[in-house]
């Protein structure tokens, strides 16, 4: 059995005001919470990064924080930035505009303690406004052939009934 230490979730945003919010509070509410939180803004137009901030300041989250490019960098770039700058056993990454399950660190969490893998992904949905599914996408296929991956459980979100 492999015991976690530490968890780090990287968020990499750009003009994200319009969903960044739910994101964030979605990090904030898992069952079992990140050791660290990295948001990285590419110098976005609107207020994405002031949202983040408040956020941050809002619930004294001490162990999150902000970085903001002095120069538009692009995705892949600011991606590697934050990898470079996480330190953690395990890194969630994820975009401004994600809405995570409650449980999703811990369902990970929970199977990366039975077996080790080099990555890990699940399906994923669209939801509406209400947060309820519009479609679902099992995510088979990305790691076909490669036995360090693990497709696990469903983290989509419920159906509208």
């Amino acid at each position: 059995m492999n015991k976690i230490k530490t968890i780090g979730v990287i968020v990499i945003t750009y003009n994200g005001e319009r969903y960044i919010s739910q994101q964030l509070e979605s990090i904030r509410k898992q069952t079992i919470k990140p050791d660290r939180v990295l948001i990285f803004d590419d110098c976005s137009l609107d207020r994405t990064a002031a949202i983040v901030s408040d956020f941050i300041l809002k619930y004294d989250l001490c162990n999150w924080e902000l970085f903001q490019n002095s120069q538009n960098v692009g995705w892949g770039e600011n991606g590697f930035r934050a990898l470079l700058r996480c330190d953690t056993d395990i890194i969630f990454w994820s975009d401004q505009d994600d809405v995570w399950r409650r449980d999703k660190i811990e369902t990970f969490v929970l199977q990366m303690e039975k077996q080790v893998y080099l990555a890990m992904y699940s399906g994923w949905s669209y939801i509406d406004s209400d947060g309820y599914r519009i479609n679902h996408f099992a995510g088979k296929g990305t790691g076909r052939g490669c036995k360090e991956f693990c497709v696990y459980g469903n983290l989509s979100f419920p159906d509208k009934s």
